[in-house]
């Protein structure tokens, strides 16, 4: 499947060096969450995780680890050759 297949992506809500975060809806249950689409050009470029793109998957693997009622929850993560779509709790 596809981002753009379970998810009604919408307004921007946010915006970072290299990386936008925009509402979106999953088209099945209804769900509020936010996707946070990473530049992966730009990432690298600025040495973000070291410029090691295995690092970046293993920091968002981390990410999806971690359960805590503090810490935001990962729910699905798209990658494409130039951007990485990370599917958060809102």
């Amino acid at each position: 499947a596809t981002l753009e297949s379970l998810y009604d992506v919408r307004d921007v809500i946010g915006t970072g060096a290299f990386s936008v975060v925009r509402l979106a809806v999953h088209k099945l249950t209804g769900q509020r969450c936010c996707v946070k689409i990473v530049d992966k050009l730009k990432y690298y470029q600025r040495g973000g995780a070291r410029a090691n793109p295995k690092q970046l998957l293993r920091e968002i693997e981390v990410m999806r680890s971690v359960k805590h009622r503090s810490v935001i929850a990962v729910y699905d993560v798209y990658d494409t050759e130039r951007f990485m779509y990370i599917v958060l709790e809102l």
